[in-house]
């Protein structure tokens, strides 16, 4: 009897080692996790994101099934984790942690979605019921994007030496396929999250998607007004007044654009300084609005374009950037990158400022304004700028 006794003893002290949680320091958060059917050496990032810039924060190599992330952290945060290995759609499973937040995540395929996070933070519980309401077809659509995914790293984003046009070709045509089959399966995925909505609580995840979707209504890829009109009547006037609801504010309900040959639109923009500025500033020249972003390569590229302009109008033309990143960022990178001339930023929500009243859709955007005020060329891209701007300023 006392060896049964000792027996049980035994095996209950070590079923409570086994459930017992890590202890995590306050200042900390630790994720750990377990995988299957997801091979040893794949590399899992940890991820945040800043008015979409994609920001790596850490990285770990799936070891006989696990991986983890731990560092320090002052207050609630959203972070991504994904993985660009092959077999993974370009998506990211979102975790919400804060000073000693403990999470497990338990997962059976590279379809990161379907991974499970457990943890006792409230914002997490609800980031798991807006996955689990999409579920199965968010699964068939995983399968389609890694698909698709996986044909554009081979054709495109990391080709092999040997890869040629006719495999471009072959890929490209795989991609359109799959595009077709993902197209109805996003308005079902759309449409059932949308319906989840109505009634979920309006909480920090729920925000996050509400701006999502009205970010896209300028896009022309979100047929939904009327019912994101509906959800909105949900917020909170408190809410409201947060940056995320004054953006969903200024999405749902626009002023409206400024197009060719109407009077150019001013608005409060700050220089490096922080100072106050105004296009108005520069009335009477020609001005020239340079809308970008960082981690745009395009706009990287139209760098070299934009100064030619600028040195070859100097008497007549004034250049204004306009970056939409946080400040911080946008600060950091104009100094490190020795960026000259105006160099101004709104700092709000993308989309939502000058942006968003010059109806830009793609960056770099560029926006020619005459001396008088009024917008004489818009365009996405620099490949025909030049021709554009000399049009015009070569007949004065």
């Amino acid at each position: 009897m006392k060896t049964c006794i000792f027996i049980m003893v035994i095996a209950m002290g070590m079923m409570s080692a086994c459930n017992r949680k890590p202890s995590v320091p306050e200042g900390e958060f630790l994720i750990q996790g377990e995988l299957k059917d997801v091979p040893d050496g794949t590399v899992l990032r940890l991820d945040k994101s800043n008015k979409g810039l994609i920001e790596t924060l850490a990285k770990d190599t799936l070891k006989d099934g696990k991986f983890s992330f731990r560092d320090t952290i002052s207050s609630l945060r959203n972070l991504m984790i994904g993985s660009m290995d092959q077999g993974f759609p370009p998506d990211w499973l979102e975790v919400w942690v804060k000073p000693g937040t403990y999470m497990r995540i338990t997962g059976k395929s590279k379809l990161i979605l379907s991974w499970r996070v457990e943890s006792d933070v409230p914002e997490q519980a609800d980031e798991n019921s807006f996955v689990d309401c999409l579920m199965p077809e968010q699964m068939e659509m995983m399968a389609y994007m890694a698909d698709e995914y996986d044909w554009l790293k081979k054709a495109y984003f990391f080709p092999a030496d040997d890869v040629d046009a006719a495999f471009k070709k072959k890929a490209w045509a795989k991609v359109d396929s799959i595009r077709k089959l993902e197209k109805p399966l996003q308005a079902v995925l759309t449409e059932k999250e949308l319906d989840f909505m109505k009634t979920a609580p309006v909480s920090k995840t729920w925000m996050k998607r509400m701006l999502w979707f009205t970010s896209l209504l300028h896009t022309g890829r979100m047929p939904y007004e009327a019912e994101l009109k509906e959800l909105y009547t949900r917020i909170p006037e408190a809410e409201r007044q947060t940056v995320n609801g004054q953006a969903i504010t200024k999405y749902l309900f626009p002023l409206p654009t400024v197009e060719v040959g109407d009077q150019m639109v001013d608005g409060d923009l700050y220089d490096m300084e922080g100072k106050l500025r105004h296009l108005s500033e520069f009335k009477g020249r020609y001005i020239l609005l340079d809308f970008w972003s960082l981690g745009c390569g395009a706009c990287v590229y139209s760098v070299p374009v934009v100064k030619r302009i600028c040195s070859q109008y100097a008497d007549r033309l004034t250049v204004v950037c306009i970056n939409e990143n946080l400040e911080k960022d946008w600060k950091k990178y104009v100094v490190e990158e020795k960026l000259e001339g105006n160099q101004w930023n709104e700092l709000l929500p993308a989309n939502t400022g000058l942006s968003a009243r010059y109806n830009i859709d793609g960056i770099p955007a560029f926006v020619l304004i005459s001396p008088d005020g009024i917008v004489l060329e818009k365009c996405s891209g620099y490949s025909s700028l030049v021709e554009r701007v000399t049009k015009h300023l070569s007949q004065r």
